[in-house]
């Protein structure tokens, strides 16, 4: 996901986000949710942050 605001200082503020889930050992459900803030989009920069992060 992709969304574009506004910081309370006025600059422009972009975050990059994603969410994951997955059952959990006791049958219970896991989440996952990262996000990138910048000044501007970053797709390449996000991806490999993204791409990153791996369930244990």
């Amino acid at each position: 996901m992709v969304a574009q605001g506004q910081q309370a200082d006025g600059r422009s503020v972009t975050a990059q986000a994603v969410w994951t889930a997955r059952t959990a050992g006791d049958g219970g459900t896991e989440l996952l949710h990262a996000v990138m803030y910048a000044e501007r989009p970053q797709p390449a920069v996000a991806d490999a942050f993204f791409e990153g992060i791996k369930w244990p």
